[in-house]
């Protein structure tokens, strides 16, 4: 075993890369990778010092026509890593002698993020201006910061993952944002969904699914479905769970998310594929994997689509009463492709449209879920656009910082 007594000075884990039909996909930026100089087209107007969010995460300064994204922090709920985050972003400011390009300071809207608090302190410290970024405008931002969009020109990209805070106060996560040249805006979203528990509905799919079901099923109608199905095991206290979630559902207690993530866990949790999440991204991964070899078995999206508010709504719970009527019927991972592959269909019809609205040629597309290829293929094929994605920053949260700098130092930054 070689050991030493050196103090680490600067740790850097290793990088992870996912091949994919587009070519590799940056997954987690670090050794090898980090810390890289992304040369912008349409450079900054002033200094940024970047935060980016609390979960799997980087931070980043920006300067001149310069954003150099620091290696992987990590997940800031650790006190340490909260402190080497800092530590990081303090040091590339020093080295790039920021404090001459009068720097803001750029952290993520969500009111409780580890960062945002770090970033209000930082700034109320040091007497520097606080710009606070709304999470997929800043997963767009980083897209078009990476390929030289002209900030002048209007854009359209598709965000999808977990969650970001969303300007109404919910959960964000499935987005259709556009941007019109001097701003942003929220263009399509999927339907909103409660989330039983909370942030326990992220970690147990079962209650998603329920939520999702409730949408059109009574509460027995769900009840008897978790039965016949084996979906009961999924929960940790079984019967007497669900029907305590089917009470919070029906009393409307719990935010509201309109996350691809927690669709895609939900669908997870239909096809007895995992009941507990015991890593980010857990159940979506399984979801893909077991959809390998698989087709769609609905290839429309009639119905799917409500254009009857300002922005585009894409119902979920169409998907799901879509996908509960193929149960038994067909093999387990046609219904998984099925289930991506709609998703993708609806995301890339209501991303075209605004894309003819607004006369662009292209789609971006960022966010955790934005490396699924099921999803994107299908996106693709529904926009008839070309589906660019983050390639040399990771399209998840780790690439964040890059969009909130760019906003920060060079675009509008939108408020609720």
């Amino acid at each position: 075993i070689l050991t030493h007594n050196r103090r680490i000075v600067h740790r850097v884990d290793d990088s992870v890369i996912r091949p994919t039909h587009r070519g590799p996909v940056i997954l987690r930026y670090g050794r090898g990778l980090a810390p890289r100089i992304l040369k912008l087209r349409y450079g900054l107007e002033r200094g940024v010092m970047a935060y980016g969010g609390d979960l799997e995460t980087n931070c980043a300064i920006g300067f001149e026509d310069k954003i150099i994204l620091a290696p992987y922090s990590g997940d800031l709920d650790n006190p340490r890593v909260l402190r080497e985050h800092e530590e990081n972003l303090g040091f590339l400011a020093r080295c790039y002698s920021l404090d001459e390009y009068d720097p803001v300071i750029a952290a993520d809207l969500h009111p409780a993020y580890r960062s945002r608090i770090a970033a209000e302190r930082l700034a109320s410290r040091r007497g520097l201006e606080l710009k606070l970024v709304q999470h997929h405008q800043a997963h767009l931002a980083s897209v078009m910061a990476e390929v030289g969009h002209d900030p002048e020109e209007p854009a359209v990209g598709v965000m999808i993952d977990g969650a970001g805070y969303g300007l109404d106060g919910a959960i964000w996560g499935g987005e259709i944002i556009a941007w019109n040249g001097s701003g942003f805006e929220r263009r399509g979203f999927l339907e909103y969904s409660l989330m039983p528990g909370g942030d326990l509905a992220a970690i147990r799919p079962a209650r998603m699914l329920a939520s999702i079901l409730s949408k059109f099923m009574s509460p027995e109608e769900v009840e008897s479905l978790f039965e016949k199905r084996g979906l009961v095991k999924g929960l940790k206290h079984g019967l007497r769970e669900l029907r305590s979630v089917l009470r919070l559902i029906e009393l409307d207690k719990g935010p509201r998310t309109s996350s691809a993530g927690r669709f895609l866990d939900g669908v997870s949790a239909l096809l007895n594929l995992c009941f507990e999440r015991s890593y980010e991204g857990e159940p979506a991964i399984m979801l893909e994997e077991c959809s390998r070899g698989g087709r769609p078995l609905i290839k429309s999206v009639d119905g799917l689509l409500d254009d009857s508010g300002p922005a585009c709504r894409i119902l979920v719970s169409g998907i799901a009463r879509l996908l509960v009527g193929l149960l038994g019927r067909f093999p387990r991972r046609d219904v998984a492709y099925t289930a991506q592959h709609l998703l993708g269909m609806c995301l890339g019809e209501a991303a075209a449209r605004e894309a003819e609205r607004l006369g662009v040629k292209r789609i971006y597309a960022s966010g955790g879920a934005a490396v699924n290829e099921v999803i994107l293929r299908a996106m693709e094929h529904s926009s008839g656009f070309e589906v660019l994605v983050n390639r040399r920053i990771p399209p998840g949260d780790g690439g964040l910082a890059v969009g909130q700098a760019y906003i920060a130092g060079r675009l509008e930054c939108s408020r609720p």
